[in-house]
């Protein structure tokens, strides 16, 4: 917006017009949430998801995540805002072990003013175990030798990457 004023002088100074430039910056907010506040590394993602509104609907821009471990950020992304929706996402299973505190840092583009998230608190620990399901199937032995092989499947799934080894005693 530009808005001018003139002054029309006097007997001393002439006649005089100027002109000033005001810039009107539209504000934004940007949420936070996640699927979880608690994960193990390298193991079921943590996703992010921030929310980004402004007057008018979303304009696009990026989301910066700043993730703080005892002091120490940790900037992820920039992620690209849905400019339909107003959201950004980020999936990830490499956070860094201890207590996250994360913040969803908004970038619009020009002719807005960026904004902050509350934090959230998520708690990542190592991961120490395989997390797994197995069951045999049903299956009957005979205590007699009969010269017939007895068996029994043995199925599982696994919840994450892991190498695993079934020993058979007796």
């Amino acid at each position: 917006r530009t808005v001018s004023a003139t002054y029309l002088g006097n007997e001393t100074y002439g006649y005089a017009t100027a002109s000033l430039v005001v810039r009107v910056w539209q504000t934004t907010t940007v949420g936070l949430t996640t699927n979880r506040t608690t994960a193990y590394v390298g193991e079921a993602p943590v996703v992010l998801t921030a929310t980004t509104a402004a007057p008018g609907g979303s304009p696009g821009g990026t989301v910066t995540f700043l993730d703080d471990v005892g002091g120490v950020v940790v900037a992820l992304g920039p992620v690209t805002v849905n400019s339909t929706t107003g959201v950004a996402t980020l999936s990830t299973s490499t956070l860094r072990v201890g207590s996250h505190s994360i913040v969803a840092r908004y970038t619009p583009p020009s002719g807005w003013i960026g904004s902050d998230s509350a934090p959230i608190t998520v708690t990542v620990a190592a991961d120490t175990a395989v997390h797994a399901t197995f069951a045999p199937s049903l299956a009957t032995f005979y205590p007699y030798k009969e010269g017939y092989r007895d068996t029994v499947a043995l199925r599982g799934v696994l919840g994450e990457r892991a190498t695993v080894t079934i020993k058979v005693y007796s």
